[in-house]
């Protein structure tokens, strides 16, 4: 902790310059995970609660802030508030896309949601377009939905 804290400090100097400004905000993030794990919920909050509210000076291509809204959540999902979870993690899914590391991010939110017993509604949009995938892809190759379907259920009959 103490050498991420030195870099805190070291980059906290000049936060107008957005190299500094990023350095800052990751040695942040780290330490922020670090007091998580350390079940210093109130000091990692506030660790990412300054990423948060600099959420406007990072470019959307960084993840820095998709990854501090979910381990917002996952600190409320450890204080059982399971309400504040929930909107947590579903921001880090729903309100920030096309970063390197999304699916790394949406696979500890989902899994975080999943044992808080909730389903989120990007799977039912998956499944309408799984749906709308397969419906071109017959009609790209020819074949009628409902021999398909048939051919499928044959299939399964005989399994």
């Amino acid at each position: 902790m103490d050498r991420i804290s030195k870099h805190v400090a070291k980059y906290k100097n000049n936060l107008n310059e957005s190299d500094y400004l990023d350095n800052y905000l990751m040695a942040k993030y780290l330490q922020g995970a670090v007091w998580r794990l350390m079940n210093e919920y109130d000091k990692a909050r506030k660790c990412m609660q300054v990423i948060v509210e600099n959420d406007g000076r990072i470019g959307r291509e960084f993840s820095l802030p998709a990854q501090a809204a979910l381990e917002m959540g996952l600190i409320e999902y450890e204080l059982k508030n399971n309400d504040k979870a929930i909107e947590l993690l579903n921001k880090c899914i729903n309100e920030y896309s096309g970063y390197l590391n999304e699916n790394y991010v949406h696979i500890r939110a989902f899994a975080a949601l999943r044992e808080l017993g909730v389903g989120n509604e990007k799977e039912g949009e998956d499944e309408t377009k799984l749906g709308e995938y397969k419906k071109q892809w017959l009609k790209d190759i020819k074949i009628d939905r409902k021999k398909y379907d048939q051919l499928l259920e044959t299939e399964e009959k005989q399994v």
